[in-house]
């Protein structure tokens, strides 16, 4: 019996289990990010990320990224 593509991606994702990440947001103004695999883009109003559970977008004004730590 085959399967069909999306058969395969589903049965690819659950054999990778996900990592535990966490978002903190102290009075908005700082942020820390656990599970990040790297940061797709960046700039003053917008950060892509690519983290263990997928991309994740954070919008604002003057964005700035203090400390990476890998």
């Amino acid at each position: 019996m085959y399967k069909t593509f999306w058969e395969e991606v589903s049965m690819i994702e659950e054999r990778q289990p996900l990592r535990a990440h966490k978002i903190s947001l102290s009075n908005r103004s700082l942020g820390v990010i656990t599970g990040v695999k790297d940061v797709v883009s960046f700039d003053l109003n917008e950060i892509i990320l690519d983290t263990d559970q997928g991309l994740l977008m954070i919008k604002g004004k003057n964005l700035q990224c203090k400390e990476i730590i890998g």
